[in-house]
């Protein structure tokens, strides 16, 4: 696995476990979303070891959307602030 691929996919699993420590205080929406987030992070990296020079653009392009996707849900957990 390139150094490239794996700097991205180890910000993945960093932004993963920001957010888990977040998600039990989260409303039930953004409970849903990580529900169907997490387990992906699993997914990426076996794509990321399997995967030869071809697909790991492949594979760089899901854990950027990946990537966007928790982004996205560490927006709505901070937009809900304690008193939610």
């Amino acid at each position: 696995m390139n150094e490239e691929l794996q700097k991205m996919l180890e910000d993945v699993k960093k932004l993963r476990d920001e957010l888990k420590v977040k998600v039990h205080l989260a409303s039930m929406d953004v409970k849903d979303a990580w529900k169907k987030l997490e387990p992906r992070v699993e997914e990426l990296q076996k794509q990321a070891r399997d995967a030869g020079k071809k697909a790991a653009d492949d594979v760089k392009a899901s854990a950027a959307k990946l990537r966007e996707s928790f982004e996205s849900l560490k927006k709505k957990i901070q937009g809900q602030g304690p008193s939610s």
